[in-house]
């Protein structure tokens, strides 16, 4: 269990990172300082620097996918859907910088990493 909350913490520390610094400064090393775990713990959890990105990529779009979904369905006729997807873009993508830079670096990084391509039809930004 106490392995499943390390590599738990890595992933939400990676996220934070990419969105205080970018991708750019997401290194093992201020990753693992964000997460306030060992810097050899890293290699422990994850292959590479390319999995923990895929993990914290694949976390966040689901999180994303599944604000997606529980606002449309919530809307029960065609001016609830507008005012759901208004939101969506307004609240749920724009609403933090967090989240934002963290859309921006996944879509940049879909495109440059095969591996992440996959992701982008399950959190509907294709």
């Amino acid at each position: 269990m106490a392995s499943r909350a390390g590599r738990d913490r890595i992933i939400d520390a990676c996220l934070a990172v990419i969105a205080e610094s970018g991708i750019a400064g997401a290194s093992h090393r201020r990753i693992a300082e964000a997460a306030g775990v060992p810097l050899g713990s890293m290699t422990y959890h994850f292959d590479g620097i390319d999995e923990l990105y895929h993990e914290a990529f694949a976390r966040f779009t689901a999180s994303v996918s599944e604000g997606f979904e529980r606002r449309m369905a919530a809307a029960t006729d065609a001016e609830s859907a507008r005012d759901a997807v208004v939101a969506i873009i307004v609240d749920d993508v724009f609403g933090s910088a967090r989240d934002l830079v963290t859309a921006y670096d996944v879509q940049v990084q879909a495109l440059l990493r095969d591996r992440l391509l996959g992701l982008w039809p399950q959190a509907g930004f294709v």
